[in-house]
């Protein structure tokens, strides 16, 4: 008698005979089970192939408008992509094969003990009280076909994994190593192929069993892709064939264990063959528990350019190794927690269904729109001459997100982006060349810009430390607002060149003219700056002296013009040089009687300055340190004749110096001497 219970989606067969002892009986198959049901609707609705839920069931085709194929569990293969719609070569992806399993059943001698379903791991050890063990090894299932939307057709389903059995007696403690096989890459498009299952092994007693991979189905075609292959163990019985299909529904994945072929939209795997023990192998399986499936919800934002971060949602993921964009790799990805992944879109993405990659399946949804980066190009650009400061205006498209813009190779000043159309740029000191301006998605360039070196601005003023000097003496000219280096004339702007520099001591004979000009960039400013010195000369007409200026030793004292008789002089009468004066006292109302006699020397010069005719200094001092009371004071080594010192002379020792002052531009005939100590 035979009880026959659905579970998940795959049918399983309990066999009552098993379960009473008779675990050694060539029986026939239940299917090898069904593939989850087939995605439905349109414009990106429901349009996914199911996962595969129980052991050994293959994935559901995907439908119409990029369906992608359901995942198989444990030896299924995955169902086959999304058939044509009309918006051109757009990527879906076929469904992950299931991943090979191992399934051991343990005995004391007739009795049944208890099973185990290995989904991981490398070896297990047999337990106590086990006399024997039966070891089913069952390859990876063939990843789905992917497809594209450039045709009509969709890819084919995935091959069912092999199945190989042994029974052995054992001792407890021996071990019983394995080797799963992996299930096989979906396919994504036309350009990523999918993948075979791995093989699965075991080794029991010495004896080792190999169960192969199904192999891969074809990516779609304008033929009919066909479904990947079976292939079998050592004596067991063959995988089904997934089905290539031509429409909306991708081809479904084959049963793990059966001969006939999946359908289309996921349908049955088929029966299995009476060429291998397989009882109990359902028995264990369906007791099975699976690890929860994760669940793929969404991603935001459905469209972007390269560098966009997509946010993923869902449940359950875990061991995620890639993220695709249209079957190619993220730039980077990360796993922010069990409901949420983050990817980076990369360059070479292209606009398809997003795929995950996880541990035992790829989920993907569509559809992502990538929108290839369009760099900035420019139609033109005025002025077309420009110099550094200037704005040139530029036109064209695709400058929204413009980071830099440059005129012959230097960057701009600045920039400002008015628009998608239309930039601002100031110029910035460079090369003739070409404008360009720079966003994410890459540089546009237009030639034709001449840069022009600026010319510099005129000096604002010319200024002197004293305006007008005395002939001999000097004065420090400074150009105000100056711009590169200042050139100095006479004559006129332009004329002879005198200096260069910001300041310019000059003393010259006579009143003279003085022009700045500024020179930067390879040209000079425009005009000059300019300012007139004026040079007085030694007059000698100085203030005749008067008679109040006469000396003579005593009280009440008055002036006359002769010996004796007439009237006192006034003290503001000018004296005349080589005249004979004559002075008197009084003393008590009494005047003296007789007169002495005072010739007048008159000097049109000024006076000898005056001050201490000794000064000490430390050693290193210099004639800037002398001191004399005067105006212009000048200082010389001799009481008469020679040149003026420069104030940076030093002094020496015991030496005798002279200085003289300068009033009106008459500089005083006669020197006070100054002896100077050194300490």
């Amino acid at each position: 008698m035979k009880n026959m219970i659905r579970i998940s989606g795959c049918f399983v067969a309990i066999i009552y005979s098993l379960l009473a002892g008779s675990l050694d009986a060539q029986v026939a198959v239940a299917p090898g089970g069904a593939g989850a049901p087939a995605g439905t609707g349109v414009n990106g609705a429901n349009n996914a192939g199911g996962d595969a839920i129980g052991l050994g069931c293959g994935g559901g085709g995907g439908s119409w408008w990029g369906g992608t194929g359901g995942a198989g569990k444990y030896g299924g293969g995955g169902g086959g992509a999304g058939g044509y719609f009309s918006l051109g070569a757009i990527n879906w992806a076929g469904g992950d094969g299931g991943q090979g399993v191992v399934v051991i059943a343990y005995y004391n001698g007739a009795s049944f003990v208890s099973s185990v379903v290995l989904i991981s791991g490398t070896a297990v050890t047999v337990g106590s009280g086990i006399t024997s063990a039966k070891v089913w090894a069952i390859g990876g299932g063939g990843g789905a076909g992917g497809s594209t939307e450039n045709d009509g057709t969709a890819g084919g389903g995935g091959g069912a994994g092999g199945v190989a059995y042994v029974s052995r007696a054992v001792s407890p403690g021996n071990a019983i190593s394995y080797s799963l096989g992996s299930g096989g890459r979906a396919g994504h498009g036309s350009s990523n192929s999918a993948t075979s299952g791995g093989s699965t092994s075991a080794t029991i007693a010495g004896t080792t069993i190999y169960a192969y991979g199904g192999s891969p189905g074809q990516i779609n075609s304008l033929a009919t892709a066909a479904g990947g292959t079976f292939s079998g163990g050592d004596g067991g019985a063959n995988g089904g064939t997934g089905c290539g299909s031509t429409g909306d529904d991708g081809g479904g994945g084959g049963g793990a264990i059966g001969g006939a072929n999946g359908t289309h939209n996921g349908n049955d795997g088929g029966t299995g063959a009476n060429s291998i023990d397989v009882s109990g192998l359902f028995t264990v399986c369906s007791s099975a528990s699976n690890p929860a499936a994760p669940g793929f919800t969404s991603f935001t934002p459905t469209a972007g350019l390269t560098g966009t971060t997509v946010t993923i949602t869902g449940s359950n993921f875990s061991g995620l190794s890639n993220v695709l964009f249209g079957g190619f790799s993220a730039t980077s990805m990360s796993l922010v927690s069990s409901t949420e992944i983050s990817a980076v879109v990369s360059s070479a993405a292209v606009t398809g269904s997003v795929s995950l990659v996880l541990s035992h399946v790829t989920l993907s949804k569509p559809i992502y729109f990538f929108t290839a980066p369009v760099a900035p190009a420019i139609d033109s650009f005025s002025p077309t001459s420009a110099s550094e400061g200037d704005l040139v205006t530029i036109s064209g498209n695709k400058f929204l997100g413009v980071t830099s813009v440059s005129f012959g190779g230097t960057a701009a000043l600045s920039f400002s982006v008015h628009s998608d159309f239309q930039i601002v740029a100031t110029v910035g000191a460079g090369t003739s060349g070409s404008v360009s301006v720079t966003s994410s998605s890459g540089t546009g360039t237009k030639a034709g810009f001449t840069w022009v070196p600026s010319i510099p601005a005129d000096p604002a003023s010319v200024t002197a430390s004293s305006n007008p000097i005395c002939n001999g003496f000097s004065t420090v000219l400074t150009a105000n607002g100056s711009d590169g280096t200042v050139y100095w004339y006479t004559g006129n702007c332009g004329g002879t060149q005198v200096s260069t520099g910001i300041t310019f001591t000059i003393s010259p004979a006579t009143t003279t003219t003085y022009y700045a000009r500024n020179y930067n960039n390879s040209q000079f400013s425009t005009g000059c700056a300019s300012l007139e010195i004026t040079v007085g000369q030694p007059s000698y007409f100085a203030m005749a002296p008067t008679v109040s200026e006469l000396q003579a030793t005593g009280s009440g004292i008055k002036w006359y013009a002769a010996a004796s008789q007439g009237a006192p002089l006034s003290t503001s009468v000018q004296l005349v040089g080589g005249n004979h004066y004559y002075a008197t006292q009084t003393i008590n109302g009494c005047e003296s009687a007789t007169r002495i006699d005072v010739t007048a020397s008159v000097d049109p010069t000024p006076c000898k300055p005056t001050g201490s005719p000794a000064q000490s200094f430390s050693a290193g001092a210099s004639v800037a340190n002398l001191s004399a009371s005067g105006s212009n004071i000048r200082w010389y080594l001799a009481s008469s004749g020679g040149p003026a010192l420069p104030s940076s002379t030093l002094l020496v020792n015991g030496t005798h110096y002279w200085a003289s002052q300068t009033i009106d531009c008459t500089e005083s005939a006669t020197r006070w001497e100054v002896t100077v100590t050194l300490n």
